[in-house]
């Protein structure tokens, strides 16, 4: 099932889903200029759902959950990366798990 409340589903948020290419052609396409690019992988992927499942109910969606399970996870990631193969675990984590794409763009001058 869905993790995240149902307001995240709601206008302005998640109305689709697109791949990376879709969502950069669709912007190309707008007529606007790329200036950067952002790929966030299963760091991402678990720290959303485990935040949107521990928060306060009517508090929001705070980038800094003190909670306890989230502390857990920062604390696991950190000691993925400063393992000899960190860099092997989180690439085979993030092709395994969900990525999310930001996109700034402008109008051209």
């Amino acid at each position: 099932g869905v993790t995240a409340p149902p307001q995240y589903f709601q206008e302005p948020n998640h109305i689709r889903i697109f791949t990376a290419e879709t969502f950069r052609e669709l912007v190309l396409a707008a007529g606007l200029e790329i200036e950067s690019q952002q790929y966030m992988g299963c760091f991402w992927a678990m720290y959303w759902p485990l935040t949107w499942l521990t928060c306060e109910p009517g508090v929001g969606l705070p980038i800094d959950n003190p909670h306890p399970i989230t502390q857990h996870w920062l604390g696991l990631w950190q000691e993925v990366q400063n393992h000899p193969q960190g860099h092997r675990i989180r690439e085979a984590l993030n092709a395994l798990m969900p990525k999310a794409q930001s996109i700034v763009a402008r109008k051209p001058l």
